[in-house]
């Protein structure tokens, strides 16, 4: 879930693999997927090192209600494994709320009939 107030910057999740090899084996990396980075790689980016999804605009610029981000944990292997996970990042509006109409009956003024 991700506030329409959240600024760019905010840190929107967090994904975690493990890796139980030793070495670069068990040393794991994240990036987007090729689709994921193509259609929302201005809007958001991921930590190749913490695998923290962050904003990369306000957002209340984003025009979407949801965003499905395709996200991969890569090993540093030299013939790397990898394992890849969907997240859904939901935008909630918090700004937008319907007018209250507040009638004091001290002020209405009465017209005649006609």
């Amino acid at each position: 879930m991700l506030l329409e107030t959240a600024p760019r910057g905010t840190a929107v999740l967090r994904v975690s693999a493990v890796d139980r090899d030793s070495g670069a084996n068990g040393r794991v990396s994240y990036r987007f997927t090729a689709r994921t980075q193509a259609a929302y790689g201005h809007l958001f980016s991921v930590d190749s090192s913490t695998g923290d999804v962050r904003l990369l605009t306000e957002a209340r610029r984003l025009e979407q209600a949801e965003y499905v981000l395709g996200v991969v944990a890569e090993d540093g292997g030299v013939q790397a494994a990898a394992s890849g996970v969907s997240v859904s990042i939901v935008v909630v509006d918090v700004n937008e709320h319907a007018p209250v109409i507040t009638v004091n009956a001290a002020d209405v003024r009465s017209a005649p009939y006609t």
